[in-house]
């Protein structure tokens, strides 16, 4: 968005570097920048908190890298829909925040009603954050169906914003 507002991105695209190449040069540096977060958290959270971990200390790993990716294919689709900084904003906190309710973060999903509990596993971030517990909590393997649908709904979830963003953006 800020390229847009600026004219940066007419006067790239005018030298003749590709929407491809430009929305590969974000990704790029944004997975450094989550890889690099997500290590040190990951540090943080079992040597300074002492966090127990029963499951693979790698498939967690891999799973908090896949979610972020996720992430990022959203904040890609929501810039390229929303020509404005507030308006970003807004659509933003209509997706997260029933996220962060119906995730279980506040209450465990079987004290919610059947409506809302069984609406909150079409969210983006409830099967992933389930996976990661039974990963770390009950050392789940991929072989167990709640760890396979976390890992299934980041790629579902990837896959459907990048290629809304490819119909959007030609």
């Amino acid at each position: 968005m800020y390229e847009r507002k600026r004219g940066i991105f007419k006067r790239i695209t005018t030298v003749g570097v590709l929407q491809f190449e430009i929305v590969l040069s974000h990704f790029s540096i944004l997975l450094f920048l989550l890889l690099a977060q997500t290590t040190i958290s990951f540090i943080v959270m079992f040597y300074f908190f002492n966090v127990p971990q029963v499951g693979s200390f790698l498939l967690a790993y891999t799973l908090v890298i896949i979610y972020g990716i996720s992430a990022f294919c959203a904040g890609i689709l929501i810039g390229t829909i929303c020509h404005r900084k507030h308006h970003a904003i807004l659509v933003l906190l209509a997706v997260s925040f029933p996220t962060v309710i119906l995730s279980g973060i506040f209450s465990p999903l079987e004290g919610f009603p059947w409506h809302l509990r069984y609406t909150g596993y079409v969210y983006p971030g409830i099967l992933p954050g389930l996976a990661l517990r039974n990963i770390l909590l009950r050392g789940w393997g991929l072989n167990h169906l709640w760890v396979w649908l976390g890992f299934v709904s980041c790629f579902a979830t990837s896959s459907l914003y990048l290629i809304i963003f490819m119909l959007l953006s030609i």
